[in-house]
């Protein structure tokens, strides 16, 4: 008994297993959101000119 609380672990626990890899990050989000706002103001002059 004591040999097996004494030598390493080989195998992972019963218990636990991969968590998957979900959602997005902070700089793809901010990534995301830079490339809109550079779009917009390159479209806003046309779409000002366009309303008057």
């Amino acid at each position: 008994m004591l040999e097996k609380l004494m030598s390493p672990r080989t195998e992972p626990h019963p218990n636990t297993r991969p968590v998957p890899c979900r959602g997005i990050t902070m700089i793809e989000l901010m990534v995301t959101v830079a490339i809109f706002a550079i779009i917009a103001a390159i479209a806003a002059p046309s779409l000002s000119a366009f309303v008057e």
